[in-house]
């Protein structure tokens, strides 16, 4: 990742979007969860031609393990089937264990893999 400060969304924009939903937990007035859903295409060689593709998850750390995601994702999950969109796919990095887990209870399955190779520390 590049150091900060990184603007990785432009949330008031998928707030606008009629491609695009965001959802936020808030307990007692503090916002403590967050994830968006937004229609991608696929790649031109996959089934469907278009995915919903999750992003910005986070639970603020004193408020996980309430099940706070799963609510946030069965939120969008229902927003992608209403708008037709029959798959879900999201990123996430390999060494992040707890959030593998956390999208595997709720369903995900791993489907590809990329790798890298950073010819300048060859």
């Amino acid at each position: 990742l590049k150091p900060d400060p990184i603007s990785y969304y432009d949330i008031g924009e998928m707030i606008e979007d009629p491609d695009a939903e965001v959802a936020v937990a808030e307990i007692n007035g503090e916002l403590v969860a967050s994830g968006y859903a937004i229609k991608k295409a696929s790649r031109h060689y996959v089934s469907p031609a278009h995915h919903a593709f999750i992003g910005f998850l986070f639970v603020v750390p004193e408020h996980r393990g309430k099940g706070l995601n799963p609510k946030i994702l069965e939120h969008l999950f229902a927003w992608a089937q209403t708008a037709g969109l029959p798959e879900v796919h999201l990123t996430v990095y390999p060494d992040n264990a707890s959030a593998i887990r956390a999208y595997e209870k709720v369903g995900f399955k791993p489907y590809l893999s990329e790798r890298r190779l950073n010819l300048e520390e060859l």
